[in-house]
């Protein structure tokens, strides 16, 4: 709803959410501002911008433009801000090219990759697993109760540089908060403290990360994240920073080739089939 509502306030126009417009719901404007042309519901309008924000195999879209009546009959013109690949037909328009594998900011925290990534805990560090009200930042390193979980979704690792004596207060602080996980890592004796610290706990994160199949890790702490790559070659995203490091194609293909054989699997969904056959051959050739 947000490109939406930018793209009508731009534009002057109605917006209105895909299920109050296929029950042809009541259109209104706010008191400060007057719409180009005033329509009284939203089937009085002869074509429609139909909005998402990304689109990456395009079930989302199908399942909106499905939802609407066929009684319905004016035009909808179908938009995504993002695309994974380029040159797609499934839609007739879309803003920017962006290819997997991606995450974006406002959905990082409820995304299914999070069930192959790593997240750091270390709880000197605020911000990760909880909301707290002065955000990213230095605590006292203990877990306090004001905190709102911002996890939805499973995780695969939990890790952090504290020591298994911690075990019991993090696992009761997690199950407390309904944090699903597969694995919570404790790979020392306590949180580190001190730049040459902070660059030995991002060694040993790294280690694990590099030894795992995962795919994805998230960090706040800027000099950690940054070690976490160049370390393990793999994607690493500082959520302090707002920051994704990433190798190169080539440097990927070397290190961690398994997501960019899927991201380059994905761009070939729309080739004829033919090519598709003779470059899931090579695929399997390269990538047994």
């Amino acid at each position: 709803m947000i490109p939406a509502y930018m793209i009508a306030l731009g534009l002057n126009l109605h917006c209105i959410d895909i299920v109050s417009f296929a029950k042809g719901g009541q259109l209104k404007s706010g008191v400060t501002r007057k719409v180009s042309k005033e329509l009284d519901t939203a089937w009085d309008a002869r074509k429609v911008l139909l909005v998402d924000d990304s689109i990456y195999s395009g079930k989302s879209m199908k399942l909106a433009r499905k939802s609407i009546p066929t009684s319905y009959t004016g035009d909808i013109v179908e938009l995504a801000i993002y695309s994974s690949i380029r040159g797609r037909n499934d839609i007739d328009l879309y803003l920017e090219y962006v290819p997997h594998p991606r995450v974006f900011e406002w959905n990082i925290f409820h995304h299914p990759i999070l069930s192959r990534s790593c997240i750091s805990i270390d709880r000197e560090v605020a911000g990760i697993l909880s909301r707290e009200g002065r955000g990213h930042g230095e605590t006292d390193g203990v877990i306090t109760n004001d905190f709102s979980p911002l996890l939805d979704t499973h995780v695969h690792s939990l890790v952090s540089v504290e020591g298994e004596a911690n075990r019991g207060e993090i696992e009761a602080w997690l199950a407390g908060r309904g944090i699903s996980y597969d694995s919570l890592v404790f790979l020392g004796d306590k949180p580190g403290r001190g730049f040459s610290n902070r660059l030995e706990a991002a060694k040993e994160k790294a280690a694990y990360y590099k030894s795992s199949r995962l795919e994805f890790f998230i960090e706040p702490d800027g000099t950690q994240a940054l070690g976490i790559f160049k370390r393990s070659g793999k994607p690493v995203y500082c959520s302090s920073r707002n920051v994704v490091y990433q190798a190169s194609v080539i440097h990927g293909l070397y290190s961690h080739p398994a997501p960019i054989v899927a991201r380059m699997k994905h761009q070939t969904k729309f080739l004829p089939s033919p090519v598709k056959s003779s470059l899931r051959f090579i695929y399997g050739k390269l990538f047994k």
